[in-house]
């Protein structure tokens, strides 16, 4: 046996009489049901062979038996001295479905400082109660589910019964939290099982009948009894639970195994098939990564196939509802929960900028969060950061906000992040406003976003020295929508004059943009401006980052994240981020050569082309450049500049800079921008984000505890969520005069040639003989 004291631990080995203890101590001090899962390893053969015979050496696990601790665990003599010396508890391991397998990438943590403070009092007392109450600890799927001990097992057409009152009192008297069926097996049941409720009661009853191909029926339900029976009066199945006297658990007082109903009992539905009961049987899938997206399509095909049951896709659309709340908790818990994560994200990752605001009747309102590491590796990237805002699928709706910049490998460096309310100007100036807070102001800052208003005028407002570029892919997306007949050579018009260095070539693109459509220019010039999407007119330094789309590839790189509660999307995208550092961090300390890969290989590529030019050398830094079609280029080393501007824009020597460069034998990856260099890579990368941990071991102030954050008064809208970020628009109408879109004939305006006009004429006039006759 092993376990997971935290996700991404290496698993512990459980070898000793005392580690067995600590175990159970753990488990007694976590309320948690799914902490410090258990990793059982199933050998078939004799017992001696599997296990080593206890000595007073090694003290090992011998014959399934448990030796009691040595008395010296507590440094207490006469604690010690009332510790019990004969006792044994039996461990069993039948009946496992399946092998757990851990998985995470969390290190570590806390585990000396739960040792130091384990209290071994209580410790002490707890297996007193195992050797008054002689419990037999079943350990299944990492829970704790104990069970009084029973001599006999429930065969195939055995009887069990607990008809003694004494013997329910004696139950009721001893058992805790552990001594409980804590999660749906549907291949447990026996007399003596208890479970926490009634509604935990009905899901194994409900599993246990799917899994065995029969249906059964309530015959006695109230507050303190449940009674069940099959369908087939013929048939002697039968299971009665009574409800215990101190709290809400059900025990098990009969179970009858045997069955003699028909087969026809079960034609493709079940009557025990409910939502809640399918979403059990199918929640382990949701819990493989490869497998979170699976459809209610998925769960009918697996009912079926799996079970033999047929259900409805209605009934799998909410089992898969009711899955994902037993595995992620529900969206208003996460909610009361978001206090808790923010003051764990400051503790343990100092330095951060966390933010939680709230209504004034505790609705919530808006959260960021900025790491530290992205804080410190933030200095090392070029100073253009892309914004941008994504909606998602919670219940109570909202919009993620992402800032991220690009690394000098032009790979995503994650900023910070921001869940608020459907986008509006409010919500992006308060995002903008904590940003500033996060990483202030740098020389030179470009803020890159979307086309959209309320976007722009909470960047105006809350950054005015920076330069504000807009996203060329969504400029272009609207001219798609206005411009509908523009034609398929539009896009690569505009994607050319938003790319190119020079004003000359600019222009000879935008004259082909006006022979497809003259009102392109403009729209581009008046509602959006040169100066915010050409690379020719952009005041600032943009390092030939155009778009917003690495901002747009967080948002989508987990759909389902986007569907999770608040506080599973936080940890989510914290995770994320860790694991993108750990991966960035071991690439960039791998990196051989002078500059990052790409870096590297795009210098490579324009050494090449400078290879057949010819210089002519004005002085010791100013060069006359002839490329092999007689272009000429002025290149200046000394300030860094060449005509076509590539070299000064983007900070890499274009091909004209290197026919220089190689001609006076200088290196160049002196005359390359720092952000470039591999030692920027690394150092962007050297910050480390502190994983939470489980949530069970967190130390939280009672201020913070009592802090209850309540869902937001907004709520998403009514029917499906629109899958595509902008979807094409409706045609509104057509006119019945000229044919185009976008008016009718009594607004249209355009002129009509005399042989439409007639042809047009003489339609209607046959569409109106034909109705007549």
């Amino acid at each position: 046996m092993k376990y997971i004291a935290e996700v991404g631990s290496s698993p512990i080995e459980i070898s000793h009489d005392r580690d067995v203890f600590f175990y159970l101590n753990l488990k007694e001090r976590d309320a948690q049901l799914n902490s410090f899962p258990i990793c059982l390893e199933i050998k078939n053969g004799p017992m001696e062979e599997i296990l080593p015979l206890a000595t007073e050496d090694n003290n090992h696990l011998s014959h399934a038996k448990i030796q009691s601790p040595p008395h010296e665990i507590h440094p207490d003599p006469q604690l010690n001295d009332q510790a019990p010396g004969n006792m044994s508890l039996e461990i069993t391991v039948d009946d496992v479905p399946y092998d757990m397998k851990a998985e995470g990438n969390n290190a570590l943590q806390h585990l000396a400082e739960l040792i130091a403070t384990a209290d071994l009092q209580n410790e002490a007392n707890y297996r007193r109660q195992i050797t008054d109450n002689n419990v037999e600890l079943s350990v299944i799927n990492g829970l704790s589910n104990a069970q009084i001990s029973v001599e006999e097992r429930s065969a195939e057409g055995q009887i069990e019964t607990l008809d003694s009152d004494e013997d329910l009192r004696m139950i009721d008297e001893s058992e805790n939290v552990r001594d409980m069926i804590t999660e749906v097996l549907p291949t447990v049941l026996r007399v003596k099982n208890i479970y926490p409720s009634k509604e935990v009661l009905k899901k194994q009853l409900g599993m246990l009948a799917i899994r065995n191909h029969f249906q059964f029926k309530v015959k006695r339900s109230t507050r303190r009894v449940l009674h069940v029976v099959c369908v087939d009066p013929k048939c002697k199945w039968t299971v009665r639970a009574t409800k215990l006297e101190r709290n809400d658990r059900f025990v098990v007082k009969r179970y009858d195994a045997s069955h003699t109903c028909s087969p026809e009992t079960v034609q493709g539905d079940h009557r025990q098939a409910s939502s809640c009961v399918v979403g059990e049987c199918v929640k382990r899938k949701y819990q493989l990564r490869s497998c979170s997206s699976i459809k209610p399509h998925d769960i009918i095909n697996e009912m079926r196939q799996t079970y033999g049951v047929t259900i409805t896709y209605e009934r799998a659309w909410r089992a898969r509802e009711c899955a994902l709340e037993s595995l992620r908790g529900s969206y208003e818990e996460a909610y009361y929960l978001l206090a808790k994560y923010t003051y764990m994200l400051n503790k343990m990752n100092p330095g951060s900028v966390v933010a939680l605001e709230t209504e004034e009747n505790n609705k919530f309102k808006y959260f960021f969060m900025c790491l530290a590491a992205s804080i410190q590796g933030w200095q090392n990237c070029r100073p253009v950061i892309l914004v941008d805002g994504n909606f998602l699928k919670l219940k109570y709706g909202g919009t993620l906000f992402t800032a991220c910049a690009k690394d000098g490998n032009e790979q995503i460096f994650p900023l910070a992040f921001g869940i608020g309310d459907p986008e509006d100007a409010a919500a992006w100036e308060w995002f903008f406003v904590k940003l500033k807070e996060a990483i202030a102001d740098r020389e030179e800052l470009v803020i890159i976003s979307s086309f959209d208003k309320s976007i722009c005028k909470a960047i105006e407002k809350v950054y005015p020295n920076a330069d504000h570029g807009i996203c060329t892919h969504h400029l272009l997306n609207n001219l798609k929508v206005n411009f509908r007949k523009a034609g398929k050579e539009m896009p690569t018009y505009f994607y050319n004059a938003s790319r190119t260095y020079l004003m000359e070539e600019f222009e000879f693109y935008m004259n082909n943009l006006d022979i497809v459509n003259p009102s392109i220019r403009a729209y581009l010039q008046g509602q959006a401006g040169y100066e915010k999407w050409s690379r020719a007119f952009f005041s600032g330094r943009r390092y030939s980052i155009m778009t917003t789309d690495i901002a747009r590839s967080i948002n989508v790189t987990d759909v389902q994240a986007k569907d999770m509660p608040i506080t599973r999307l936080i940890e989510w995208l914290m995770s994320m981020v860790q694991r993108w550092f750990s991966e960035y961090r071991s690439a960039a300390e791998s990196t051989s050569t002078m500059l990052a890969t790409v870096a590297e290989d795009r210098l490579r590529e324009q050494n090449v082309l400078s290879l057949s030019m010819t210089v002519h050398p004005a002085n010791s830094h100013e060069f006359h450049v002839l490329d092999p079609e007689a272009r000429s280029f002025v290149v200046n080393l000394e300030s860094k500049t060449c005509v076509c501007r590539e070299f000064q824009v983007d900070q890499l020597p274009c091909s004209h800079a290197l026919a220089a460069i190689n001609m006076c034998k200088l290196s160049a990856y002196d005359y390359c921008s720092g952000y470039y260099k591999k030692e920027a890579l690394s150092a962007s990368y050297a910050a480390t984000v502190h994983p939470l941990g489980n949530e069970s071991c967190w130390v939280v102030p009672d201020e913070i505890k009592d802090r209850i954050i309540l869902p937001p008064k907004w709520r998403r809208r009514s029917g499906r969520p629109r899958k595509r970020r902008n979807p094409k628009k409706t045609t509104k109408g057509r006119c019945s005069r000229c044919k185009e879109y976008g008016h009718n004939r009594k607004t249209c305006q355009n002129t009509i040639s005399r042989d439409s006009n007639s042809s047009s004429d003489s339609s209607i006039s046959e569409s109106a003989t034909n109705d007549v006759t």
